[in-house]
C-alpha cells in the first residue's frame, strides 16, 4: 500500500518516543499512578517534516494511486480511515463559535455536550464505520500550552515526570453516562508518541467499563468469540498470556471475528496554530525495527455498576537506548537518524474548527495484520512541537473517544 505525498511547504516538528531503559511498569504502581497520570519516563525528541492531511481528505494536489478522486465525502474519509487508521471530516460549523471565550462553559459542561455535539460525533462514526452502535465512553477539553521546549530540531532527551491531570471529583455516577474532563483541569498536549489502546486494553474496556458496553458486546457475540479462543489455551481474554492466541485465531480461514473498535474524534474550537493533533499509519512502525511499541497500564474510571476499576493497557512508542543516544550525539545527522524515519506524520495545518480527525485506537478487524479484512490498526499519534513555526494562542480542542460494535 503506497503513502500519500503532499506537495508544497512542510513544517518540521519534533515527536516525543519513550526510550527504553529495560523499565517495566507493574500493574501495582498503574493502580497506585491514579488517573490520567503520565509516566515517569525519559524520551527523544526526533524532528519529522509533517504532511498534509488536508490535501488528501479534502481534496487538493493528491498524488495517490489508491485514491485518485479529488474532493471531501464520507466514503473518500472512510477509505481513507480503513488504510491509513486516521482521517478528516467536516462537520457543522455552526456548534461552535471558536474566539468567543463566553461559549467556553458550553464545552466544558457535560450535559450541553451530550445535548448538542455527542449525537453528531455518534453519526459521524457511524457513516465513516457502518457501526451498528456507538458508545461515547469519555471526553476532554484542553486548553494550554504543552511544556515549551527551546528548540524543535536539536535532538535531546528529556525526563518526563509523573502529573496527574484528573480532577479531585472525577467519579462515574451513572452507569451509562460518559465521563468528562473541563478545560479547567488543565490537561495539556501531549508530546509522547502513543496509542490510546493495545489489544488486551480493548477486550478489557469492553468488559469493565459499563454495563451497556459489555452487554452490546455480549450481544454481538465478541465475549463468547473471545472467551472460546481463550479456553482452548487455558488464558483469559482479561491477561497478557492471550495476546497471542487472539491475534492468531480471532480473523481466521477469511472470516472476520464480531467486530469492535475504539475511535478519538478530535475537533479545535478555534483554529490550531501550535500543538497540533499529529498521526502515523501504524503499518510504517517496522517490526523488529529501530521503534517499537511498550505497553503499559492506566487505571480506568469504571461505572458504578462493574464493582470497581479496572487497568486498561495502552502503549508508547518507543526506541532503545543506544539509538537514542546514537540520534542525540549526531544532531540527528547519521545512520540512527535513518533508522528512525520511517513513519509519515501527517497533520491538519491551521486546522479550523469544522475540520474533525478521526482517529482509530484499536480495531478488532486489523488482528491477525487485517489480512482479512485491510482495515488498518490503531495510529500512533502525538502533540508534536512546531518551535518557531508555532504562534497565535494557546491550542483549545475537544476530544470524544468512543466504543464502536457492529
Amino acid at each position: 500500500m503506497g503513502s500519500f505525498m503532499p506537495k508544497g511547504d512542510q513544517v518540521t516538528a519534533t515527536i516525543k518516543y519513550q526510550i527504553d531503559d529495560g523499565t517495566r511498569f507493574t500493574s501495582e504502581h498503574a493502580w497506585n499512578r491514579g488517573y490520567l497520570t503520565s509516566l515517569n519516563i525519559r524520551q527523544v525528541a526526533v524532528a519529522y517534516p509533517l504532511h498534509d492531511l488536508r490535501r488528501i481528505a479534502f481534496g487538493s494536489n493528491i498524488e495517490h494511486e489508491e485514491l485518485p478522486d479529488a474532493g471531501w465525502s464520507w466514503s473518500h474519509s472512510a477509505e481513507i480511515l480503513k488504510n491509513f487508521g486516521f482521517t478528516a471530516v467536516k462537520f457543522d460549523p455552526k456548534w461552535v463559535k471558536a474566539d468567543e471565550d463566553v461559549r467556553a462553559g458550553d464545552f466544558d459542561d457535560l450535559q450541553s455536550l451530550e445535548n448538542t455535539y455527542f449525537p453528531e460525533v455518534t453519526e459521524a462514526v457511524r457513516k465513516l464505520t457502518g457501526a451498528n452502535r456507538v458508545f461515547i465512553t469519555n471526553s476532554i477539553v484542553r486548553r494550554g500550552d504543552a511544556p515549551i521546549n527551546k528548540s524543535s530540531s536539536a535532538p535531546v532527551i528529556i525526563k518526563s515526570k509523573e502529573m496527574n491531570v484528573a480532577p479531585d471529583n472525577y467519579k462515574a455516577l451513572e452507569d451509562t453516562r460518559p465521563t468528562h474532563i473541563a478545560s479547567s483541569d488543565n490537561s495539556r498536549p501531549a508530546r509522547g508518541a502513543h496509542v490510546d489502546y493495545t489489544p488486551l486494553g480493548a477486550r478489557r474496556s469492553i468488559r469493565r467499563w459499563r454495563p451497556d458496553i459489555y452487554t452490546a458486546a455480549a450481544e454481538a457475540g465478541i465475549i463468547d468469540a473471545e472467551d472460546k479462543i481463550c479456553a482452548e489455551a487455558q488464558v483469559d481474554a482479561q491477561d497478557k498470556e492471550s495476546n497471542a492466541i487472539i491475534e492468531e485465531k480471532y480473523n481466521k480461514d477469511g472470516k472476520l471475528g464480531p467486530r469492535y473498535a475504539a475511535y478519538s474524534v478530535w475537533r479545535p474550537m478555534r483554529t490550531v496554530t501550535r500543538d497540533p493533533l499529529a498521526m502515523a499509519a501504524r503499518r510504517l512502525f517496522q517490526e523488529n525495527g529501530a521503534l517499537g511499541f511498550l505497553g503499559y497500564e492506566s487505571r480506568m474510571l469504571a461505572a458504578p455498576a462493574m464493582g470497581g476499576d479496572f487497568l486498561r493497557e495502552l502503549e508508547s512508542v518507543s526506541v532503545s537506548e543506544q539509538v537514542a543516544k546514537a540520534y542525540e550525539s549526531s544532531n540527528g545527522g547519521n545512520d540512527a537518524a535513518s533508522l528512525l524515519h520511517t513513519p509519515q506524520w501527517y497533520y491538519l495545518p491551521e486546522q479550523k474548527s469544522d475540520e474533525v480527525i478521526v482517529l482509530k485506537f484499536f480495531d478488532s478487524a486489523a488482528l491477525g495484520g487485517g489480512m482479512v479484512s485491510g482495515e488498518a490498526g490503531g495510529a500512533p499519534h502525538a502533540s508534536p512541537d512546531l518551535g518557531e513555526a508555532a504562534y497565535g494562542e494557546a491550542r483549545w480542542s475537544v476530544e470524544v473517544r468512543c466504543i464502536a460494535i457492529w
